[in-house]
């Protein structure tokens, strides 16, 4: 029998100090009627720039000292592998940045409080969780832990009408999504008899019955399902604008970069990792929910003039491009690689994007239509600059990481046989390319509009950040081997 032993708490270190920092920081608030923000956004730092730590020095040392053959610990629960541990560093520092970013703007939204730390660190754990789940079981932990503390976020400023609006949507479509996935699960086991992921893939090459196939289809369906509503991919993007519009822009930023790269994970580990096999079964609707996404996505983005709700469109075609990820074949066997560079890389460039809406001001007040920056980098240049890179990599562009990105993904996809689907994505990208520019010409190219006063109002930290994230685009552009190696 199997027993929990002190390197299954060494494995799950990362997670239990975030856990600890969270205790810290609501017994912090709790005990202090007038917590300071400042001491709560740097507790916040602490945690996750302390969990990214313990994360690199567990890439780096052998914690479990080869006393563990296997790389599935606390009873097959958990997965702890070289690659799970650099993604967990990737999207805690991601989501550090998107603090960062965020600091100076939460009185603003009326979000200056614990609750709001406290959810998106919730939240993170969660993701961490999901990277690393060996079990279904430890799947659907790890997404209802990253995405309940969401639903709070989106409606966090009860203030705002619109934000309570697409909290609604969003937790009314994450509770009808999440009992697809669970009924998807349930199909899974009663056909292989087992919740581990490694025990569905060995009961499925040892062959099946057609009654097993058959379950083990539709359960694929219902999983692919959730997979593509977390990423936001058409046709479950109902919720996606709307949060990116209602929701402060803070949460905004958090919902739309490093839960990106935790939902791609959940749909390797259990489709790449479980339902391999069956791969030829399941690639075709990956395939259908990418090209629908391209178009959607593209083609309502060109009409958006709000400038949120246009990168939430943006969002929908870039998830098709990560779905891409998934098709692995005998003669493509980077997909992987290439789905979680796009990923990641695509979480980067949306922190960034958002990073420079909240550093920009409009007569005082938050920018909102996409026409609000006419004239901004006439007397802002170097941010007008930065936010000109950002959207040139969003388009995919050369010597931007956004266009590599789209390239290896597209490559993978071609080696795979999937000739028409690299087509669609090639036109749909060089459309959507038409609303990137278009903020690029009214920065530099329109006048500024009478009565409208453009500022930069960002503390020096988030500034250094803002210019760090965007110079990480072009540096992963030129030479995008710096982050392919580990992945």
């Amino acid at each position: 029998m199997m027993e929990l032993n002190f390197t299954d708490l060494l494995v799950a270190l990362p997670e239990i100090f975030l856990m600890s920092m969270i205790v810290i920081i609501l017994l912090y608030e709790s005990l202090n009627k007038n917590a300071k923000q400042s001491m709560l956004y740097t507790l916040s730092l602490i945690a996750l720039f302390g969990t990214a730590a313990i994360g690199l020095f567990q890439y780096n040392v052998d914690v479990t000292n080869g006393v563990v053959a296997s790389n599935f610990f606390w009873y097959g629960e958990i997965i702890f592998n070289p690659l799970t541990t650099l993604i967990k560093v990737f999207m805690v520092l991601i989501v550090a940045f998107g603090l960062i970013y965020s600091y100076s703007r939460l009185n603003e939204n009326d979000i200056a409080n614990a609750e709001y730390y406290v959810l998106v660190l919730l939240s993170t754990l969660g993701m961490m969780v999901l990277v690393a789940a060996g079990s279904l079981l430890t799947v659907y932990v790890g997404l209802e832990l990253m995405s309940l503390p969401m639903y709070g976020l989106v409606a966090l400023n009860r203030r705002s009408n619109k934000g309570s609006e697409a909290a609604m949507k969003y937790f009314v479509m994450g509770a009808m999504s999440s009992g697809i996935l669970l009924f998807g699960m349930a199909l899974l086991y009663g056909a292989t008899g087992s919740l581990q992921i490694i025990d569905i893939k060995e009961v499925i090459a040892m062959g099946m019955t057609d009654s097993q196939s058959r379950l083990i289809l539709f359960s694929a369906v219902f999983l692919i399902v959730r997979t593509v509503f977390k990423l936001g991919g058409a046709p479950f993007h109902g919720w996606v604008p709307d949060v990116y519009e209602g929701a402060p822009a803070p949460v905004a930023m958090f919902i739309g970069a490093a839960p990106k790269i935790a939902a791609f994970m959940m749909g390797v580990i259990i489709l790449l990792g479980g339902l391999l096999d069956f791969s030829d079964k399941w690639q075709p609707f990956i395939i259908a929910v990418s090209i629908i996404s391209f178009v959607i996505g593209n083609l309502v983005a060109l009409k958006q003039e709000n400038i949120r709700r246009m990168l939430g469109y943006s969002a929908v075609s870039h998830a098709g491009f990560i779905l891409l990820g998934l098709l692995i074949a005998e003669t493509s066997y980077d997909a992987l690689g290439a789905g979680l560079f796009y990923a990641i890389t695509y979480a980067m460039t949306t922190t960034a994007a958002f990073g420079f809406l909240l550093s920009v001001k409009i007569n005082g007040k938050e920018i909102q239509a996409i026409d609000d920056l006419k004239g901004f980098a006439k007397k802002h240049a170097w941010y007008g600059i930065l936010m000109a890179m950002v959207m040139l990599s969003m388009g995919g562009i050369p010597f931007f990481v956004g266009f590599y990105a789209k390239f290896v993904v597209l490559r993978a996809a071609f080696e795979a046989g999937y000739l028409y689907t690299v087509i669609v994505a090639l036109l749909m990208s060089v459309i959507g390319l038409y609303y990137y520019l278009r903020v690029i010409k009214v920065m530099f190219f329109d006048e500024e509009v009478a009565g409208r006063e453009l500022t930069i109002e960002a503390h020096g930290t988030s500034k250094v950040f803002f210019n760090i994230n965007t110079f990480l685009l072009v540096v992963l552009g030129i030479s995008p081997s710096l982050l392919l190696v580990f992945l």
